[in-house]
């Protein structure tokens, strides 16, 4: 079972979604349904680049897919999270990504 699971990110998709929790949600990504599942409780960390350190991050809370009609994003993930300052300055190593994503075990 997978450890964690870092994304780049470009696109700015980052939303709060409940202050008080520091709860967000991060989506559009392309991961299996099975695999997002195996990540709730683990954590989620964002890079700008591969070798660079995350900006922000936190604990899975819930995944969700979007639908096959999504105008932009069918069958996409959602990913809910708790941020936490963890998440910030965490270097995942240059090696192993694979389509701007890189699953850590």
């Amino acid at each position: 079972m997978p450890s964690a699971i870092c994304f780049i990110e470009k696109a700015n998709n980052i939303r709060q979604i409940d202050r008080e929790a520091h709860r967000y949600e991060s989506g559009n990504w392309v991961v299996a349904e099975e695999k997002a599942a195996s990540l709730v409780g683990r954590r989620i960390y964002f890079l700008e680049t591969q070798a660079g350190e995350s900006f922000y991050g936190g604990t899975i809370e819930s995944f969700r897919v979007l639908p096959d009609n999504h105008p932009t994003a069918p069958k996409r993930v959602v990913f809910t999270f708790i941020a936490d300052q963890a998440g910030r300055g965490f270097r995942p190593g240059p090696d192993g990504w694979s389509t701007e994503q890189k699953t850590l075990p």
